[in-house]
Protein backbone atom coordinates (compact mmCIF):
# COMPACT_ATOMS: atom_id res chain seq x y z
CA UNK A 1 0.00 0.00 0.00
CA UNK A 2 1.09 3.53 -0.73
CA UNK A 3 -0.41 6.29 1.39
CA UNK A 4 -3.28 3.97 2.30
CA UNK A 5 -3.99 3.03 -1.32
CA UNK A 6 -3.43 -0.26 -3.10
CA UNK A 7 -1.32 -0.18 -6.23
CA UNK A 8 -0.83 -2.33 -9.33
CA UNK A 9 1.84 -2.46 -12.02
CA UNK A 10 1.03 -3.73 -15.52
CA UNK A 11 3.36 -4.20 -18.48
CA UNK A 12 2.70 -4.87 -22.15
CA UNK A 13 5.21 -5.65 -24.89
CA UNK A 14 4.55 -5.06 -28.57
CA UNK A 15 6.58 -5.93 -31.64
CA UNK A 16 6.62 -3.29 -34.35
CA UNK A 17 5.80 -4.53 -37.85
CA UNK A 18 9.18 -5.01 -39.57
CA UNK A 19 7.76 -3.59 -42.81
CA UNK A 20 7.03 -0.27 -41.08
CA UNK A 21 10.16 1.46 -42.35
CA UNK A 22 9.26 4.74 -40.66
CA UNK A 23 9.89 3.26 -37.22
CA UNK A 24 13.44 3.13 -35.89
CA UNK A 25 12.50 0.66 -33.16
CA UNK A 26 11.50 -2.99 -33.14
CA UNK A 27 9.83 -3.40 -29.72
CA UNK A 28 7.78 -1.19 -27.41
CA UNK A 29 7.31 -1.81 -23.69
CA UNK A 30 4.51 0.04 -21.92
CA UNK A 31 4.07 0.32 -18.16
CA UNK A 32 0.92 1.33 -16.31
CA UNK A 33 1.04 2.00 -12.57
CA UNK A 34 -2.29 2.37 -10.78
CA UNK A 35 -2.27 3.92 -7.30
CA UNK A 36 -5.82 4.16 -6.01
CA UNK A 37 -7.55 6.26 -8.66
CA UNK A 38 -4.32 7.75 -10.08
CA UNK A 39 -2.72 6.18 -13.16
CA UNK A 40 0.76 6.93 -14.53
CA UNK A 41 2.31 5.58 -17.73
CA UNK A 42 5.79 5.01 -19.07
CA UNK A 43 7.08 3.69 -22.39
CA UNK A 44 10.41 2.35 -23.59
CA UNK A 45 11.56 1.62 -27.10
CA UNK A 46 14.08 -0.92 -28.37
CA UNK A 47 15.98 0.22 -31.43
CA UNK A 48 16.13 -2.16 -34.38
CA UNK A 49 19.92 -2.41 -33.95
CA UNK A 50 19.63 -3.53 -30.29
CA UNK A 51 18.80 -6.96 -28.86
CA UNK A 52 15.39 -6.84 -27.13
CA UNK A 53 15.51 -7.72 -23.43
CA UNK A 54 12.20 -7.74 -21.60
CA UNK A 55 13.74 -6.87 -18.22
CA UNK A 56 15.57 -3.82 -19.59
CA UNK A 57 12.43 -2.55 -21.32
CA UNK A 58 10.36 -3.03 -18.15
CA UNK A 59 12.84 -1.18 -15.93
CA UNK A 60 13.09 1.75 -18.32
CA UNK A 61 9.31 1.97 -18.81
CA UNK A 62 8.73 1.78 -15.04
CA UNK A 63 11.38 4.47 -14.44
CA UNK A 64 9.59 6.76 -16.89
CA UNK A 65 6.20 6.04 -15.34
CA UNK A 66 7.46 6.96 -11.86
CA UNK A 67 9.47 10.06 -12.76
CA UNK A 68 6.86 12.55 -11.44
CA UNK A 69 6.06 10.70 -8.21
CA UNK A 70 7.68 11.47 -4.86
CA UNK A 71 10.78 9.58 -3.72
CA UNK A 72 9.00 7.54 -1.02
CA UNK A 73 6.34 6.32 -3.47
CA UNK A 74 8.98 5.43 -6.08
CA UNK A 75 10.98 3.48 -3.50
CA UNK A 76 7.96 1.44 -2.40
CA UNK A 77 7.04 0.60 -5.99
CA UNK A 78 10.61 -0.42 -6.88
CA UNK A 79 10.80 -2.60 -3.77
CA UNK A 80 7.56 -4.34 -4.71
CA UNK A 81 8.76 -4.75 -8.33
CA UNK A 82 12.06 -6.36 -7.33
CA UNK A 83 10.35 -8.65 -4.82
CA UNK A 84 8.09 -9.85 -7.61
CA UNK A 85 10.81 -10.41 -10.23
CA UNK A 86 13.57 -11.44 -7.78
CA UNK A 87 16.06 -9.18 -9.59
Amino acid sequence: MIKGKDFEIHFSHDVVDPSAILYKFSHITECEVIIGDEVVYGTSYCMRTDQFQKSVGRKLALTRALENLDKETRAKIWTAYFEKVKK
